[in-house]
């Protein structure tokens, strides 16, 4: 079985809202910064569904060769936002998002959910649930997925679909292992997913039109619009971020205003207003230049350095190279091979005058695109006219080779 290629979802839909589940997660039914304040320990939540056909097979999404963990397969899911009423909405909207399908009703836990860290780091925790669905016409973000597939339970305990691998995020774990969270196989696919709860359900009613936090999606999508480099896609990091910034109000401390992200217009306005008298400066009060606005750029949800993976999807050749972006004279790029991490980390130096180099591991192509400032007469470059970078032996090597 092939994997299926994304399809556009339509444009009008809303996120459901309505939608009921099983009293067993009645707790998850509470906002973000409700279920934080009783576990001081997490700052974030992700959430994860299990979505079954009718014919008992299992929804697996392939991650997009743009993002971490190129091309690997998870089910839908993604983290908490502060925005979402509940924990369980979230759920329905990283469902909804994923893949267009509306959630119909919560069946219970996928086991009890399991602790890490991000990259910042953060400490989260992960929760799965089972999801009933009103219809099964999956059609995917490519910016997020780049294929689904319906697997049986035989399927995700051989790790593979056809001639598709079920690779997983975690390629040190079986697939069955990784989605149940389990350090032993299930006996049974659907039966070890679903929790032996009552039936009794709960029904959530669709909340009220909130103007407030219409206005604050609203100005979350202009800032990511206005940014100074090109957005990333939300990601966990910046949504804890968002919930942190709501907490966080503009002040004059020392007589000026704390400007936004999108109020950013020269280096004047990159000074932060500093401390009261006698108090310690936060990073907010005190930072300044990049790291302040790379700091408000988090604050709203974009990350103003890029910081994607390269596409590891397909390897780069001389008439089509791998793109990497610089806003400087030199870029260093580290080839991990396609599909990604197919052999270690081979580090290659890129520069305005040299622009193109090849992996000596897989033969990849990559080519850094100057995306800094014009030359204005006074830079680097007109400081050595006679300058010749010293060849290489790859100046030697025949373009026929290449």
């Amino acid at each position: 079985m092939a994997a299926v290629p994304p399809a556009a979802l339509t444009t009008g839909e809303t996120v459901p809202s309505s939608f009921t589940f099983d009293p067993s997660v009645a707790n998850f039914n509470v906002p973000l910064d409700a279920y934080l304040k009783t576990s001081p320990a997490l700052q974030g939540i992700c959430v994860g569904a299990f979505v079954f056909d009718d014919a008992n097979r299992l929804l697996l999404v392939q991650r997009a060769p743009h993002d971490s963990y190129p091309l690997r397969w998870e089910v839908p899911g993604g983290a908490a936002d502060a925005e979402d009423e509940s924990l369980l909405h979230g759920l329905a909207r990283e469902v909804w998002e994923e893949t267009g399908l509306r959630t119909r009703h919560v069946s219970g836990l996928v086991g009890k959910g399991y602790t890490f860290l991000t990259r910042r780091p953060l400490c989260v925790c992960k929760y799965s649930f089972v999801v009933d669905v009103e219809a099964f016409d999956v059609k995917l973000d490519p910016n997020e997925h780049a294929a689904f597939l319906w697997v049986t339970e035989d399927e995700a305990k051989a790790g593979k679909c056809g001639d598709v691998d079920l690779t997983t995020a975690n390629p040190s774990l079986t697939l069955t292992r990784y989605l149940f969270n389990s350090t032993s196989d299930p006996s049974t696919f659907r039966l070890s997913a679903s929790p032996l709860q009552p039936t009794n359900t709960t029904t959530t009613s669709p909340p009220a039109i909130d103007v407030a936090m219409f206005l604050q999606r609203s100005a979350l999508a202009v800032a990511r619009r206005a940014a100074v480099a090109p957005v990333a896609r939300r990601t966990f990091a910046a949504s804890v971020a968002r919930r942190d910034a709501k907490n966080v109000e503009p002040k004059a401390s020392v007589g000026q205003k704390m400007k936004a992200f999108e109020e950013i217009k020269s280096e004047e306005d990159l000074i932060g207003p500093g401390a009261a008298p006698g108090t310690v400066p936060t990073d907010l009060d005190q930072s300044t230049g990049l790291e302040r606005l790379e700091i408000l750029g988090k604050m709203q949800g974009v990350d103003i350095f890029d910081m994607r993976p390269l596409d590891a999807s397909r390897r780069g050749t001389l008439d089509n190279p791998i793109i990497v972006k610089s806003a400087g004279d030199e870029q260093y790029a580290g080839c991990t091979g396609s599909p990604a991490d197919s052999h270690v980390v081979t580090w290659l130096g890129m520069s305005r005058e040299r622009p193109m180099e090849r992996c000596p591991e897989c033969g990849s192509v990559y080519k850094m695109e100057y995306v800094g400032p014009a030359d204005d007469g006074h830079g680097h470059h007109d400081h050595h006219h006679g300058h010749e970078e010293p060849k290489t032996f790859a100046d030697f090597v025949k373009p026929q080779y290449w």
